[in-house]
Formats: C-alpha cells, sequence, structure tokens
C-alpha cells in the first residue's frame, strides 16, 4: 500500500492520541548543529559540573540522531499533561509545602516510556511500513530539548 506522508503523519498522529499523549509534532533527524555547540560551549566554560554523565562525547552522540539510529528519517514529539484535576468530593491531602505537579502522579518517565513502547508496537498494526524506533523521556543522549523546540513542541 502506498502511502502519503500525509496519511502517514494523520495515523501515527491519532495513534499517539489514542495512546494518552496530549500533544504530537514531527522533526526531520538531521543533526541539531545549534544545539549542540550551545551545549559544548556549556561544558567547557564549567557550567555542567555536577554532572559526570554530561560529557562532550555524549553531546556529540546526542546531536546527531544518525548515530542514535542509523537510517531515522523523523523524530516524533510527545507531550503529556502533569494536570491532574481534583475530584470533587475527594478530600485535598494537608500538606506542609508545595509539590511540582510531575511528582505528584506515577513517575512519568515510567508513564511515558510505557506509552510510548505502546505507541510503536500500534505502528506495525497501523502503517504499512516497516519501523524501527528509539525512545527517550528526557533520560537518554538525545537532545530532546532541541528536538522539542524544532518539532514546534516545545
Amino acid at each position: 500500500m502506498n502511502q502519503s506522508i500525509a496519511d502517514i503523519t494523520t495515523q501515527v498522529t491519532q495513534s499517539a492520541l489514542d495512546a494518552g499523549f496530549d500533544l504530537v509534532r514531527f522533526t526531520g533527524a538531521g543533526e541539531f548543529q545549534r544545539d549542540r555547540d550551545a551545549a559544548l560551549e556549556r561544558l567547557s566554560d564549567g557550567l555542567m559540573d555536577g554532572l559526570p554523565w554530561y560529557t562532550e562525547s555524549r553531546v556529540l552522540r546526542g546531536s546527531d540522531p544518525q548515530q542514535l539510529l542509523p537510517g531515522a528519517r523523523s523524530i516524533i514529539t510527545l507531550g503529556l499533561s502533569y494536570f491532574a484535576a481534583h475530584e470533587p468530593g475527594q478530600a485535598r491531602p494537608v500538606l506542609g509545602g508545595r509539590i511540582a505537579r510531575y511528582a505528584l502522579g506515577r513517575d512519568y518517565h515510567r508513564v511515558m516510556k510505557s506509552r510510548m513502547k505502546s505507541l510503536v508496537q500500534s505502528f506495525s498494526e497501523t502503517l504499512d511500513l516497516p519501523v524501527e524506533a528509539r525512545w527517550y523521556v528526557d533520560d537518554g543522549p538525545m537532545l530532546d530539548r532541541a528536538a522539542a523546540a524544532r518539532s514546534g513542541l516545545g
């Protein structure tokens, strides 16, 4: 079956929304040159001290999607709201301080990775194309903020 890019984009977007994501955007899998240069400058200026895992080789690898998944053509960026409405009639917990919304529920890394895995698996059912994928939730080598910005998500 020969599908257009628009058809594939629509199917992927709908699958992501069905998987529970709130935002879906796309970008190409070219290098993130500007972001790579900025990250390398932060490293050389000593602004990443205390983060021993944030190294030059990690930045170089994470700024080039082809190193993470050779042959990659697209990056799908996804957003998931942290908002959890307070249920009427439910007692609010008495807290002695403020807690960030993302910390109130299940670990968002686990939630998003589980949904991403299901999403990628669903592609074999919805798309008539071979799909190879890697997914990260701000814990992998990819410069995720760069991907989000370039896609229009963040």
